[in-house]
């Protein structure tokens, strides 16, 4: 996660302190998946990856 874009955003939409939580959880957890994903494990190959879009439309 770029955090310059995340601050960049935070202006932007003027995003309560909350809600830039929930946005940095989120993208940590898609932060996750994605290095599941890419260990090729069994058990996480068949899961895709969460994209950005579900995390930013709680707002």
């Amino acid at each position: 996660m770029d955090y310059r874009l995340l601050l960049m955003m935070m202006r932007h939409f003027n995003l309560s302190e909350k809600k830039v939580n929930i946005a940095v959880v989120g993208s940590v957890i898609e932060s996750a998946f994605s290095y599941f994903l890419t260990t090729k494990s069994p058990f996480w190959s068949h899961i895709q990856p969460p994209t950005a879009r579900p995390v930013l439309a709680v707002y």
